[in-house]
């Protein structure tokens, strides 16, 4: 389970870690889903010993980062934190 922004919760959805993971990757021209796969469990796995059964949306995007730069993805990660600030200030606008 996580913790949604609106206080909701609902399942991780390792799909949505892992699209995001994917989605960073492609934009660098690198995806190798093996791998994406890979640091979405590390993610989850993280996230869940750090915060518990339940963590919020953010812990997990957190985690990600971390798990990216961790596994030496720092051009990976920097996409992925810029990428993450500006879908952040377009709901800000909202």
């Amino acid at each position: 389970m996580q913790v949604l922004n609106n206080g909701k919760t609902e399942p991780i959805d390792p799909s949505k870690i892992s699209r995001a993971i994917a989605k960073t990757f492609e934009d660098n021209h690198d995806s190798d889903l093996n791998c994406v796969s890979l640091l979405t469990l590390r993610v989850i796995s993280a996230a869940q010993s750090r915060y518990g059964l339940e963590p919020t949306a953010e812990q997990l995007q957190d985690v990600t980062e971390e798990v990216l730069m961790q596994s030496g993805f720092y051009d990976i990660a920097k996409k992925y934190i810029i990428a993450r600030y500006e879908r952040q200030k377009g709901n800000e606008t909202r």
